[in-house]
Order: C-alpha cells, then structure tokens, then sequence
C-alpha cells in the first residue's frame, strides 16, 4: 500500500515522515532529505553540494548511479529543478566526486 505525505505525495514503503521529504530528480521517488544527495548550480555549474551550504534552490538524486546517470539523461531536468540554465560536467566527473566525497567520509 502506498501512503502519502502532507503534498499528497506517495513515499517509499508507506515510510512515515521523519524530516524533510524530497523528490529525487532521476527516478522521482519521494525520500527523505538526508538519503538523498543535493546538487546546486549557485555559478550555472551543476555541483554536488554534500554539506548543503551552496546558495540557491536545490535538486536532489538517489545515492545510487542509476539515478545520477537518469537525471542526467533527462532532458533539462535539472534545469526545471533548479528553475535556471544549468551547464553539467561530464556523468563520469560527477560520479568520481560523490566517490572521493563518501570515501572521504567514512570513519
């Protein structure tokens, strides 16, 4: 059974709502804020912003590559997420640093 959240939304497993909810811009899946990863293009370059801080509006994308490489595959989806011009690295590049980001995390 699907559940909603306050937007009518459906979530993942009928998962009841513990912060934020977003939607990731690949698969369109509603998870929580903390699951997923924000991209921000504050100079018109999409970057991935792992702490949140980059100024201005935020899209979000699964922590998996399936959905980073569908976003970006998408036809402007980012840019209507961003609601602006968004010039993106190569997927490859993308990838690399969310790589050295969460490697460079971990205890």
């Amino acid at each position: 059974m699907t559940r909603r959240d306050a937007r009518g939304a459906a979530r993942e497993d009928g998962a009841e709502a513990s912060g934020p909810m977003r939607t990731c811009v690949g698969c369109r899946r509603v998870a929580a804020k903390s699951g997923l990863v924000r991209f921000a293009a504050p100079d018109g370059v999409l970057k991935p912003d792992i702490k949140g801080r980059l100024p201005g509006r935020g899209a979000y994308v699964c922590r998996s590559e399936a959905c980073l490489a569908e976003a970006l595959r998408k036809k402007d989806a980012f840019a209507r997420a961003l609601r602006r011009k968004v010039s993106a690295p190569p997927a490859e590049e993308l990838e690399e640093a969310l790589k050295t980001v969460f490697r460079d995390r971990e205890p």
